[in-house]
């Protein structure tokens, strides 16, 4: 089987642990970096029945997905395919249907949802072997467990689906749950290549004839902006499954599944994660020993700092260094309404430590006139050769030898060594050694954005 692993988001529901640029599938959702990540989790989780990946991410999050796998060592099954921007999930499809044999088994998997119970999960999917065998789109819902007002329903009878349903209202969505004919649709579903394309060609055929065009001969596949522009912004459900007649679903009870959409739903799904399976719990938040509480119950806290709650019940506090939310349980899904009104809309786009194809940087100190950073560049990697407008900057190693090269000079800087660079110098720095280094860089100046770098050269193709 190959499995499809979708990797888009906006980096809005569960913020501030996640941004735009780091979206929940691969942020960290505690302050323990050694735990997976959810992209890493559905890696591992399809591993035992996939024979390879088709990772499908935006650009500026490549690197993330390239790393992640990486650390798992699994990076020699997966195709990558890069967008430039979002064109919804038919245009994904379509393009998953050129990569692959016409008798290939397609599974899509979103990249960022939770399944404690792997076993019920692994059965699930075998299950669906015979129907895609009959030529049946196999739709996986799952069982629901509250009337939640933000999931699609399906409406079925055995392994038939009767309908579609829109997100409900409350009273409707009560409905549903009671009737026990309807299942969340959670974006998960399987098919035979040659099935699907018969239902695109008949569907959506401007969709698949754009993405026949595709060439692809390599692992990383970048997909230029000029084709992207040329698909339809349509889903896959509206698309194609909702107007299908090969269907079939397959009831995904006992997955102890979420699409954690909501810091409420990643405290549920944590307490009931425990529950099944301690051992799966170490892969998000518990109650850490540096929070404190007198007179208090119910909390949801994720922090690095000590934390006291005196009387206080009923609160999700999340603090990342560089912003904090505290919202009564219930409500914390509304801040995605408050993010464009932030005053830094930096905070939306980027955590505090930023990770980029060659390494990172963390920012230590932000200033009216200056700004401190942590710089870690990975063994043989090196930044762009670049320069800046508005600012200088000094370099003082901590750990390790940097190559350093400042216009026509490349010398080397040991531990505590520093150096000068004058504001619009061409200036690189490059890891030549084996293991990683860190720098401090002090810029002092009249601006300090990203947009302040003209990129001369860079072995990421960035602009």
């Amino acid at each position: 089987m190959k499995t499809v692993v979708m990797c888009g988001g906006g980096g809005t529901r569960l913020w501030p642990l996640s941004r735009l640029n780091c979206p929940k599938q691969f942020a960290h959702l505690s302050k323990d970096q050694t735990r997976l990540t959810l992209f890493q989790q559905t890696l591992v989780r399809n591993s035992e029945l996939t024979d390879e990946f088709l990772v499908v991410v935006g650009q500026n999050q490549l690197h993330l997905a390239q790393d992640q796998a990486e650390a798992l060592n699994l990076s020699q099954n997966i195709i990558y395919l890069a967008e430039p921007f979002g064109r919804n999930t038919a245009a994904v499809i379509a393009l998953a249907c050129q990569l692959f044999a016409d008798e290939d088994h397609i599974l899509v998997v979103p990249s960022d949802h939770y399944v404690a119970n792997t076993e019920n999960y692994l059965l699930t999917i075998a299950k669906a072997r015979s129907f895609l065998d009959q030529n049946k789109i196999t739709l996986f819902g799952i069982q629901p467990n509250r009337p939640e007002t933000g999931f699609g329903y399906i409406e079925f009878e055995q392994h038939n689906v009767l309908s579609f349903q829109e997100k409900p209202n409350l009273t409707t969505a009560e409905i549903y749950v009671k009737s026990g004919r309807y299942l969340w649709n959670g974006g998960i579903f399987a098919f035979k290549n040659h099935t699907m394309k018969k239902e695109m060609q008949m569907h959506l055929p401007q969709t698949l004839k754009v993405a026949q065009t595709l060439q692809a001969k390599t692992k990383v596949i970048t997909i230029p902006d000029t084709l992207m522009q040329q698909f339809e912004n349509i889903s896959i459900d509206y698309g194609v499954i909702e107007k299908s007649k090969n269907l079939a679903i397959l009831n995904a009870s006992n997955w102890a599944w979420s699409d954690l959409g909501s810091f409420e739903a990643l405290a549920a799904m944590t307490e009931e994660i425990a529950s099944l399976n301690p051992l799966n719990a170490s892969e998000l938040p518990t109650s850490p020993s540096n929070i404190h509480t007198i007179d208090s119950q119910n909390n949801f806290v994720i922090s690095d700092k000590e934390v006291v709650l005196i009387g206080q019940n009923n609160l999700v506090v999340i603090d990342t260094g560089d912003a904090l939310l505290i919202s009564s349980k219930g409500q914390s899904s509304q801040v995605k309404d408050v993010l464009p009104h932030l005053s830094n809309s930096d905070l939306t786009i980027n955590h505090l430590t930023v990770r980029r194809p060659w390494g990172s940087y963390t920012v230590l100190e932000d200033g009216l006139n200056y700004k401190v950073k942590s710089i870690v560049v990975k063994p043989m990697k090196r930044l762009s050769l670049q320069k800046h407008k508005f600012r200088s900057e000094v370099w003082t190693v901590v750990k390790g030898v940097a190559t350093v090269t400042i216009d026509e000079k490349t010398y080397d800087l040991n531990i505590n060594e520093s150096c000068f660079i004058p504001q619009g110098s061409v200036h690189r720095l490059t890891n030549q050694t084996s293991n990683d280094i860190e720098i401090i860089e002090i810029q002092t100046g009249q601006s300090f954005d990203e947009s302040d770098i003209v990129r001369l050269q860079d072995d990421f193709n960035r602009v």
